[in-house]
């Protein structure tokens, strides 16, 4: 066989298996597009997130058992803003939470005390909570009527 022979050969056969492996391609059934795409659902919002959500920026007040003018405004950031008879406070561990329906406010109190914890069961658009507050360091434990303001 001549040595120019070989070469046309060889690219005849290569030229030949692309040709098949093209036909091939198009042998396959075309991808199937939707004329009109659908938006992706959006997240579902639990209750318990539209309850917190109605708390933000709400402000409570009421007279504890120990006879003390005691208000908290429960601020985006999970802070609350304090304000114990003549005093304000927005101390960034004074936190609330709302967790399966309770409302847990905690307030740092001093090294004797620790934290004054106030819980009270919380239903949305409430407009008054029943809370019951006790001392992470000492016995101390009061109860609050508070009244949306």
């Amino acid at each position: 066989m001549q040595p120019g022979r070989a070469t046309h050969l060889g690219r005849a056969i290569l030229c030949g298996f692309a040709v098949a492996a093209l036909a091939g391609c198009s042998a396959m059934p075309p991808a199937v597009e939707s004329a009109s795409p659908q938006p992706p659902s959006p997240s579902a919002v639990s209750e318990e997130t539209l309850q917190e959500q109605s708390l933000v920026g709400t402000s409570w007040q009421g007279v504890d058992s120990a006879g003390d003018r005691t208000s908290f405004t429960l601020e985006p950031d999970h802070t609350v803003v304090v304000a114990f008879n003549d005093g304000e406070w927005h101390d960034q561990r004074d936190t609330w939470q709302l967790d399966a329906g309770v409302l847990t406010i905690t307030v740092h109190v001093d090294a004797v005390h620790g934290d004054l914890v106030y819980r009270a069961d919380y239903a949305a658009s409430a407009d008054r909570l029943e809370a019951t507050a006790t001392s992470t360091l000492s016995e101390r434990s009061l109860t609050v009527t508070l009244e949306r303001s």
